[in-house]
């Protein structure tokens, strides 16, 4: 639902051939569709779903000019219920609400929150800074890990998927150290380990060639 919203924005914003009328056929897709899904989150499931739908919700609020939407997706993010608002997803120390699962469903739902936390940066609402940086936490615990360094010994944590990075790095690293020059050197390591060109279904692709103050490799 994201990737359809962030595709409508730049077909409506960049003087596409885009009929009005196809234009309210897709809004209405979005909301017979996708609204009645993502409104009420899933929260009985593991973080990444509700994630994906905070994202979702987020992006069609944006889209339609819907405030109410979009301020429902940012209170759950912050005070929701379910595994994927964000001091629920990420502990205090990192350990994520999935990291004993494994590494490709830990980053995926960190990838969905910090897409929802760009979006929401985007917006005028800083996210990123909820709960003392919480997310930055949470990308600087599993980055290490997956670059190999062991977690405390009292954290059980799944090397299911470990060392297979995901796209969703360099928009962290963009944020924290390139706009507020808040170190995050796991993340920053990881970004170089994601080569530019990675196609990832659920991300958002090409994050270095949009984030301004992105490693490359």
């Amino acid at each position: 639902g994201h990737k359809f919203c962030n595709a409508a924005e730049l077909l409506r914003h960049t003087g596409a051939a885009w009929p009005e009328d196809r234009q309210k056929r897709f809004h209405d897709m979005l909301r017979r569709v996708y609204v009645p899904i993502c409104r009420d989150f899933f929260p009985s499931a593991n973080g990444n779903w509700d994630a994906s739908m905070i994202l979702t919700l987020m992006s069609i609020g944006v889209h339609l000019d819907d405030h109410d939407l979009f301020q429902r997706a940012v209170e759950y993010a912050l005070h929701g219920e379910g595994n994927g608002a964000i001091p629920r997803y990420i502990l205090p120390d990192g350990v994520c609400q999935e990291s004993a699962r494994d590494q490709q469903h830990t980053q995926l739902g960190l990838g969905y929150l910090a897409d929802a936390c760009e979006t929401a940066w985007n917006q005028g609402v800083d996210l990123y800074a909820a709960f003392d940086n919480r997310l930055a936490t949470g990308f600087e615990f599993t980055a290490a890990y997956n670059l190999g360094e062991d977690p405390p010994p009292d954290v059980k944590i799944s090397p299911d998927g470990r060392g297979r990075f995901r796209p969703i790095y360099a928009r962290v690293v963009s944020h924290y150290q390139g706009r507020l020059g808040h170190p995050v050197p796991k993340s920053a390591e990881a970004a170089t380990r994601t080569p530019s060109d990675t196609l990832q279904w659920d991300h958002l692709p090409w994050q270095a060639l949009m984030e301004e103050k992105s490693p490359r490799k």
